[in-house]
């Protein structure tokens, strides 16, 4: 057994035995110990063990060669470079790993020496089939500062995607030393995919400062590149400058306008992008903004492409500077039609009197959106000049005719209103003439409304529409006077119009005008007397014959001796079922004027009229009547001795329904004949005084004030709702004699069967079903 073992390397280094360290590098039985002594060496740092470690470098054991690779770059001479880089190309992996792990350790002081020598081996190791060694290479490439920088960028492009991963390892361990070369690298096509996530793995404020910068770049590209980088970065976009270069580089251009002034000068630029959509976007964000600052720009550019004069031309009608007057006059004579537009337009935006001329010139143009435009810009400025040509224009080309309407409504001269209505006949051109009037307001209300008498369905409606929307109360007057038109489509008209606006009557009148328009007849009745005009004309001209019908019978209900002469020129209407109903309405009238026609009735061709008059006259104690009927029905009552033959009024008791009044009294009806009576007499002449004096119609107070009693009063019974219909005598044979009130305070004083004679508070009284009246408790 020898005396002496190997040597030790781990005892050697604890002791710093450098001399025995470099003697065991020659120790031949044993690789490991040469491997191990070489790693302690490193690690000791010692300068005496760096010629012996190179010419142990060639070792032909792989163990020996990484661990004199890993230990040479520790000891910081430059003299292993070369040998370093010749083991980069050592057969094993290992060693090349060691190599390349070295040169990074040594990088830092190469760099700072400006010694590139090991750069470009380095990026050859990129290329190496280990992972191992393309990483080891990578890091050793991020060590070496700017002298790798160009030849990483280099590596970006290379086809090998494994290459290229190393490069950007190799960037991201330089850092910040690189950023300005890779944000500018962001102008290089190539390059740019591969150099936007390297930069967001750099990170850090310096980073953000050169991509914002980025945003402001001549291409579309860098800037868009620059704004997905702050994207990687979580940069959040302000609202100032900075924001509004990063909207723009994402194109949009509408979050450049929300931010206001602070984009003015990003858009400023973008007014020379040679995208044409960018200019147009650019010059409309401008325009919504109005910053003063974008004028002279923008006039600028009205001597630009045409697309960006057109939109230059827009913009500076929107910013309001009068030194925009000028520029866009001339620019009514630009080559381009489009471009001529957008001035005429802009100039009326400005409102400037000195370009009406101009405009003025413009409707002759012989382009039909510059002609249109002019319009336009005329109808904005407002002067009356334009009146008479824009006139002429609504009368002439089709193309025009439209924008020329809508400019004489803002005018609003009253020249216009009657041309203008005169359009509403167009299909092509009513709306704009509606919308037109609409704009003139007060003064085109009565012509308005008199176009609802047009035969033409277009006009009507597009009248009713314009009527409707806005013209309002100045309307008003005018379409209540159409609702007692002789024509049913235009009281149609008239009434859809005021149901749509806010219209609501002020008199019993315009009320019942109304009501008969609309065919609540009920409505009507309880109007009264202001309902009987209305109601005749709806008798006498509506198309169909139940409206008419309905018409004449509320008539009927209404009653008294207003409704006999309207009724009574119905006698001799060619529709049957008209007579016939006339005449059941003269019996329910109840006045003595109706007698007459009655009779003559009896002699109407058809039978079922004959019948209708013949018991309507049954209702009269009239001796014409009585002697008629006499001759016709013997069994016919004669009136009692002593009775007259005069009608009697009945005052009817009323209360106040929805603010409309109904009738206090219905004047002219004959009192029937008494009936017997079991436990009462009645007299035959049943004459009574009024309850109530009637007070003017829509009032909010009772419609009625009470008169004194004629007797102590101590009400018995009160009338429910809806009210009750009340007899001169207890025989329902004949026809009512009026209607009480709801609620109305009774006494009954008598009663015969199911009748009760019954007194209201100021002495009136009357016979009524008395199952209908309610015990006051």
């Amino acid at each position: 057994m020898p005396l002496f073992g190997p040597p030790n390397a781990s005892k050697l280094k604890a002791k710093s035995d450098v001399p025995g360290l470099i003697k065991a590098l020659d120790f031949k039985k044993d690789p490991l110990v040469r491997r191990d002594a070489a790693l302690a060496l490193g690690e000791l740092g010692d300068g005496r063990a760096v010629e012996p470690l190179l010419d142990l470098i060639a070792d032909p054991e792989r163990d020996v060669r990484a661990g004199v690779a890993g230990a040479l770059g520790t000891l910081g001479d430059v003299r292993v470079v070369d040998p370093l880089i010749a083991r980069l190309a050592d057969e094993d992996p290992g060693v090349r790993e060691a190599a390349a792990g070295s040169l990074g350790r040594l990088g830092p002081a190469l760099a700072q020496a400006g010694d590139a020598r090991p750069v470009g081996p380095l990026i050859e190791a990129l290329k190496d089939g280990f992972l191992a060694v393309r990483d080891a290479a990578a890091a050793a490439l991020g060590q070496m500062g700017s002298l790798a920088i160009e030849p990483l960028l280099a590596a970006l492009k290379d086809t090998d995607g494994a290459v290229r991963k190393g490069a950007s390892d190799g960037l991201v361990g330089i850092g910040e030393p690189a950023l300005e070369p890779l944000v500018a690298a962001l102008s290089d096509p190539e390059l740019r995919p591969s150099v936007v996530p390297v930069i967001g793995r750099i990170g850090g404020a310096r980073t953000v400062e050169l991509l914002i910068e980025a945003l402001k770049a001549d291409t579309d590209p860098v800037r868009r590149a620059a704004a997905d980088t702050l994207d990687l970065l979580s940069w959040r976009p302000d609202s100032g400058q900075a924001g509004a270069a990063y909207w723009a580089a994402k194109g949009q251009w509408q979050k450049c306008v929300e931010l206001g002034r602070p984009a003015v000068e990003t858009l400023i630029d973008a007014l020379k992008h040679p995208d044409s959509l960018v200019r147009q976007l650019a010059s409309s964000g401008l325009g919504q903004i109005r910053d003063p600052r974008a004028v002279e720009p923008l006039i600028a550019a009205l001597k630009g492409r045409e697309d960006g004069r057109a939109a230059a031309a827009s913009a500076l009608g929107d910013i309001d500077d009068e030194r925009a007057v000028e520029p866009l006059v001339a620019a009514l004579k630009d080559a381009g039609p489009h471009v001529r537009a957008a001035a005429a337009r802009a100039l009326g935006r400005l409102g400037d009197v000195r370009a009406v001329e101009k405009l003025l010139a413009a409707l002759r143009d012989h382009e039909s959106d510059v002609r249109a435009a002019a319009a336009a810009g005329l109808g904005d400025i407002g002067d009356v000049r334009a009146v008479e040509p824009l006139i002429s224009a609504l009368r002439g080309r089709e193309d025009v005719r439209a924008d020329a309407a809508m400019a004489l409504g803002q005018i609003g001269d009253s020249r216009a209103i009657e041309p203008l209505i005169e359009a509403l006949s167009d299909l092509r051109l009513c709306v704009a003439a509606a919308q037109a009037l609409l704009l003139i307001g007060a003064p085109a209300a009565g012509p308005l409304v008199e176009t609802l008498l047009d035969r033409d369905e277009v006009v009507r409606n597009a009248a009713a529409e314009t009527v409707m929307v806005q013209v309002g109360e100045p309307a008003y007057g005018p379409l209540v006077g159409l609702l007692t038109n002789d024509r049913e489509v235009v009281r149609a008209a008239a009434a859809d119009v005021l149901d749509k606006t806010a219209w609501a009557p002020n008199s019993a009148e315009a009320a019942a005008t109304y009501w008969a328009g609309r065919n609540q007849w009920a409505q009507c009745v309880q109007l009264g007397a202001p309902a009987i005009g209305p109601l005749a004309l709806a008798a006498r001209t509506w198309q169909g014959t139940e409206l008419r019908i309905a018409a004449i019978e509320a008539l009927g209900r209404i009653g008294g001796a207003g409704v006999v002469e309207p009724l009574v020129a119905l006698m001799k209407d060619r529709v049957t079922e008209v007579r016939k109903a006339v005449a059941v309405a003269l019996g329910q009238a109840h006045d003595p004027g109706a007698v007459e026609p009655l009779i003559t009735a009896l002699k109407d061709r058809i039978g079922t009229v004959r019948t209708a008059a013949e018991e309507a006259l049954a209702g009269f104690r009239d001796p014409r009547a009585v002697e008629v009927l006499g001759a016709l029905r013997p069994e016919v009552v004669e009136p009692e001795p002593g009775v007259s033959a005069e009608p009697v009024a009945a005052a009817v008791p009323v209360a106040v329904t929805a603010a409309v009044p109904v009738a206090a009294s219905m004047p002219g009806r004959p009192t029937p004949p008494a009936a017997p009576s079991a436990q009462s007499s009645v007299p035959a002449s049943f004459a009574a005084q009024p309850a109530f004096a009637a007070q003017p119609a829509f009032s909010a107070r009772p419609a009625f004030a009470a008169q004194a009693a004629s007797s102590a009063w101590s009400p018995t019974h009160v009338v429910p709702p809806p009210g009750a219909i009340f007899w001169t005598v207890p025989d329902g044979r004949y026809a009512p004699a009026g209607q009480i009130a709801a609620f109305t305070d009774l006494v009954v004083e008598a009663t015969n069967g199911a009748w009760c004679l019954v007194r209201a508070e100021n002495g009136w009284r009357g016979w009524v079903d008395g199952r209908g009246l309610v015990v006051r408790r």
